[in-house]
């Protein structure tokens, strides 16, 4: 017998799910629903518009949920303590099998904790505050499924973006936002349709995994149409944001509707949209103290070609990623694999090719000492992201 199948397939479960994989009971958080940290119930407290005296009362009742959740995590952690200790090897299998029961029991306690402290939450509202209360539930959905607390879904770009928070994080003028409201509230309603139908199935999910774990059957087919369900919500949830971009920004003054609109780019294909190795090195350089009238010059033209160049590279791999997305196509592969001809590997090359360029009429432009001060650190996702690679020696510089 495996020894570890049980504990690994918890494990999996776990990634399935979007979360933690450490095996102390104070990293097994359940579906998600019983993380209230300060910042969250912070908002929170802005969505239902609670006032000063109502949120000193919300911020005393996470203090008793949080004491609440610790004591939990301890009284679990002793009990896996206790069992590896008076566990020999021989023993091991039977302590791996109780780890999942011991998990299961302090994420239901968690979970009742949490659903406790939004009972008490609620039980402050006055009359009117009550009518915002399915605005703080559809919140607290998207949460889990999307945006805070998730990652993307069906490994589609831009599913993993809540457009709201995105927006509550810009501070758009008032007059903007208001005007904007309509959208939104339609936005919330109609994204709340997919995250429930996620919620559902990741339910059914962890009873196949447990399933799973008891009989060692593994149902092919099953893990297929599964795959494609997350596929075609991830799809469905990348459009309708894409959609509500597109309304949002009509109605949004030039300032506003750039950031935006940049925004919403880093946020659902940050491989493309990020900052490169050689925007990064322009940008600090622009900043010596030391540069000459020269230097100045030259680094600010640079900086106007390559802004100029890279747009055009961005919405090409951006298009390519969108039509092998929507066909279907894996991407989270290496560029080799993809064949010489993809057009998806093709955009990626071009986007590289161009950071290869200007690095180094970066570095020609500043003396040795100069050149010592550029950024060093090289990011995991300058050579990878959507489609890895390996770094190469002109890449990585002195």
């Amino acid at each position: 017998a495996c020894l570890f199948c049980g504990a690994f397939a918890d494990r999996a479960m776990a990634q399935r799910l979007g979360h933690s994989t450490g095996w102390g009971i104070s990293e097994m958080k359940g579906d998600g629903i019983n993380l209230i940290d300060r910042k969250l119930l912070e908002r929170y407290a802005n969505t239902l518009q609670l006032d000063e005296a109502q949120r000193e009362a919300a911020f005393a009742l996470r203090s008793a949920f949080e004491a609440t959740g610790k004591a939990i995590d301890k009284h679990a952690n002793e009990v896996m303590d206790s069992l590896q200790e008076e566990a020999d090897a021989a023993a091991l299998q039977a302590v791996f099998e109780k780890i999942p029961e011991i998990s299961k029991v302090a994420t239901e306690r968690r979970d009742a904790a949490a659903r406790q402290l939004l009972d008490d939450l609620r039980s402050l509202l006055t009359k009117e505050q009550e009518e915002r209360w399915p605005m703080l539930e559809r919140q607290r959905r998207r949460e889990v499924k999307i945006g805070l607390q998730a990652g993307i879904m069906g490994g589609v770009s831009g599913s993993g973006v809540d457009l709201l928070f995105l927006i509550e994080g810009l501070r758009l003028p008032e007059g903007e936002l208001i005007a904007v409201q309509p959208e939104l509230g339609a936005y919330a309603v109609e994204v709340d349709r997919i995250v429930r139908l996620q919620q559902q199935a990741d339910i059914d999910s962890t009873k196949e995994m447990e399933r799973v774990r008891k009989t060692g059957i593994v149902s092919e087919d099953g893990w297929k149409v599964e795959r494609k369900a997350d596929r075609d919500r991830g799809i469905e949830l990348r459009n309708i944001n894409r959609r509500y971009v597109r309304e949002v920004v009509a109605k949004l003054g030039d300032e506003s509707r750039n950031i935006l609109t940049e925004t919403y780019q880093r946020k659902a294909m940050p491989i493309i949209f990020r900052e490169t190795v050689a925007h990064r090195g322009i940008t600090a350089a622009e900043k010596f103290n030391d540069l000459s009238g020269d230097q100045q010059v030259a680094i600010t033209a640079l900086r106007t070609e390559y802004l100029k160049r890279v747009a055009p590279l961005n919405a090409r791999w951006a298009d390519e990623l969108y039509s092998a997305e929507t066909l279907g196509k894996t991407v989270m592969v290496p560029s080799g694999e993809l064949g010489e001809n993809d057009s998806l590997a093709a955009a990626h090359a071009a986007k590289r090719a161009l950071d290869t360029e200007f690095s180094p009429r970066l570095r020609a432009i500043l003396n040795e000492e100069q050149r010592a001060r550029l950024p060093k650190k090289i990011l995991p996702q300058d050579f990878g992201g959507g489609i890895p690679t390996r770094p190469r020696e002109e890449d990585m510089g002195d």
